[in-house]
């Protein structure tokens, strides 16, 4: 008799375990082993808080991207399962999605969504006896060979389809490199996903401030570029992670990977600006894991998007994501006013209810002198959009906190991306591999020329937090830094 695929699971990896969403993966097992046509289901329970959906106004949702990784027992390499998928429907790929909740499997079969089928106000999302088809057999897997399976989760949020503007027609001079049409001072209207025109003073041309700032795009008034209609402009709907990558997912991250690319991963910071990660491999860990996760590079960032099945934002897409389709408002920060309450100090530091130590606060920056790092992702979660200092679509810290590592526009590596999603798979010295991303040099994303670092820092001007500031928009170095940090997305199934 053949032996079940999977002889135990391991740990239970919830990549985005907050307090500001409390998601929880539990009660997986394995059930169900096709021997004829080699798949197994993954049953699991999964619930978060701070979960809606809502047809009105911004008309979206939040959802968890669940993928799963996997080893053989006799090996220490993690791979990436691939779940079943036929259109996309949870009924046709052979998913079990319980009720009151909709599965979406992505075509390539690296994860799927979950999120709320219906209408629901705000608050905690629970769904117990989900269960996911595993093409054991496309992994190359046999039968008879024994596993072990770790399932992870990671909060986002639908960013839907329409247009968008990109700058907010400001004159203040300190808004650097601003979006703007042509020579005018007025937004520019992303209306579809075509080719553009970069630079010049035609109206109809995407162009920039044109002053002198410390990272300018190669196309200016007088120097026109073309953007591939390739690059992602966020006028197609895509899923945008809710919060800022955390030090317990990064930890997570690390620990499922090779020692030789932990070893290029591993930040090894603790101690500096609130990062606590430290250790050894396979058992790093960090004592705030519901920080934000600084001191990580644009290199940093594309490995956890490849390994996960996500991919970089654009710069279109920051943009897209902060102000969603409503008529820009000068000096906008992403919670689409001008007004900002600076986080003083912090309160219960380093628990899950960490948080500002004034109330009012509603983002981290200004180089407070009680705040030395960035804060817990998401403290404000669940208020009103100007209390929580979300975005248009329910999004946090988009511009505070930490600088978020995006794919530029401003030099000609930055304009080949495509969008193209993570593999699921590194290269071995840890490095995303995916050939249309910035930094490609032979087999894998070593270099920085394309990268580029959106939205401010705790230790930051509050003029660089304000949505349209492209000071670090064409950032080639893309270093470690304590104000760095990012998030990931994905297009929309």
């Amino acid at each position: 008799m053949l032996k079940k695929i999977v002889l135990f699971i391991s740990l239970i990896c919830g990549a985005s375990v907050t307090f500001a969403n409390n998601l929880n993966i539990s009660n997986v097992s394995i059930s169900g082993q096709d021997t004829v046509n080699n798949f197994t289901l993954i049953n699991m329970n999964v619930s978060w808080d701070n979960s809606w959906r809502t047809s009105t106004l911004e008309s979206n949702w939040d959802a968890v991207w669940v993928f799963v990784k996997y080893r053989v027992k006799t090996s220490t390499l993690w791979n990436h399962a691939t779940i079943n998928f036929v259109n996309g429907t949870a009924a046709s790929d052979g998913h079990t999605q319980p009720s009151g909740s909709t599965i979406t499997t992505t075509s390539d079969g690296k994860g799927i969504f979950l999120y709320a089928s219906a209408n629901k106000t705000q608050g905690t999302a629970t769904y117990n006896g989900i269960q996911l088809r595993w093409n054991y057999g496309a992994n190359g897997l046999a039968d008879n060979d024994s596993v072990e399976v770790c399932v992870f989760g990671i909060e986002m949020v639908y960013v839907t389809q329409g247009a968008f503007y990109l700058g907010d027609g400001t004159t203040t001079s300190n808004n650097q490199g601003q979006f703007r049409n042509g020579s005018s001072n007025t937004p520019f209207l992303i209306s579809n996903e075509n080719a553009l025109t970069l630079g010049g003073s035609a109206n109809g041309n995407l162009n920039n401030s044109n002053g002198s700032w410390a990272n300018p795009d190669d196309y200016n008034n007088t120097t026109t570029r073309t953007l591939p209609g390739s690059y992602p402009k966020g006028y197609n709907a895509f899923y945008c992670m809710k919060y800022e990558i955390t030090q317990g997912q990064y930890s997570d991250f690390l620990n499922k990977l090779t020692a030789n690319q932990a070893t290029n991963r591993f930040p090894n910071k603790n101690g500096q600006n609130r990062h606590t990660i430290n250790g050894t491999y396979p058992n790093f860990s960090t004592s705030t894991p519901f920080v934000a996760c600084n001191w990580i590079s644009y290199q940093d960032v594309m490995a956890y998007a490849d390994w996960s099945g996500l991919r970089p934002m654009s710069d279109f897409e920051f943009e897209k994501a902060c102000r969603g389709t409503l008529t820009p408002v000068v000096n906008e920060y992403a919670w689409g006013s001008a007004t900002i309450v600076q986080a003083t100090g912090i309160a219960n530091s380093g628990a899950g209810t960490e948080s500002a130590s004034n109330s009012t606060a509603n983002a981290v920056g200004g180089n407070a002198s009680g705040v030395q790092g960035p804060l817990r992702v998401g403290w404000t979660a669940g208020g009103s959009r100007q209390a929580a200092g979300d975005t248009y679509y329910g999004i946090s810290n988009m511009t505070d906190n930490v600088w978020e590592f995006i794919v530029g526009t401003g030099n000609s590596q930055g304009r080949i991306f495509d969008g193209s999603h993570g593999n699921g798979v590194l290269s071995a010295n840890g490095n995303a591999d995916i050939t249309t991303w910035p930094g490609y040099i032979t087999s894998e994303n070593t270099g920085g020329n394309g990268a580029g670092a959106r939205g401010g820092a705790w230790n930051d001007a509050f003029s660089y937090m304000r949505i349209s500031d492209r000071v670090n928009a064409n950032y080639s170095s893309a270093p470690r830094g304590g104000h760095f940090g990012g998030r990931c997305v994905r297009t929309a199934p």
